[in-house]
């Protein structure tokens, strides 16, 4: 499964708005910790191990592939 994904900066649950997850994260946008944070977010949220930033490594706008078969 696909999902849009937007990091914004704070604390919070995640928001499902428009056909995008929201997603919030402390961590620093260096050395890949705000990818790490939500990719742990979203391991949480779908209960789920195979996790895969797909677009947007650098960008608050994300594509995110979720589960075990790779499209």
């Amino acid at each position: 499964m696909m999902l849009t994904v937007k990091v914004r900066t704070g604390s919070g649950e995640p928001i499902i708005k428009d056909n995008m997850i929201i997603i919030f994260t402390d961590a620093k946008r260096e050395n890949g910790k705000a990818n790490a944070d939500v990719i742990s977010q979203i391991k949480k949220l779908y209960n789920t191990e195979s996790v895969t930033i797909k677009k947007g490594k650098t960008s608050s706008r994300k594509l995110i592939f979720v589960g075990i078969d790779d499209p």
